[in-house]
């Protein structure tokens, strides 16, 4: 399957705007929300929904996609996150 230009764009937008502001925790649901109203959701390497946890007070990683079932082949969900000394995070998702 592939992600449209015109579906990267309205995601980016609003995931562009979480960017903007700082977080007591990283806001893992809130992105995952975004994309799910676009029909699309965040997978493991076996296809199974994403369930895990995001470690250290930096650092950067990619999540695979499906929608309807199958695998997004020319997108994915990039986020970086940084802990400020005030305890709160800076984040950074988009997809790619």
């Amino acid at each position: 399957m592939k992600m449209t230009a015109k579906m990267r764009k309205a995601m980016n937008k609003k995931l562009y705007a979480m960017g903007t502001e700082y977080y007591t925790k990283i806001p893992l649901q809130h992105i995952f929300d975004i994309l799910e109203e676009n029909d699309f959701i965040v997978v493991q390497e076996d296809g199974a929904p994403f369930s895990g946890i995001l470690c250290g007070d930096e650092s950067r990683t990619t999540f695979k996609l499906q929608c309807k079932g199958e695998y997004v082949d020319n997108a994915e969900l990039y986020l970086s996150w940084y802990k400020m000394q005030s305890g709160r995070y800076e984040i950074n998702p988009y997809i790619t």
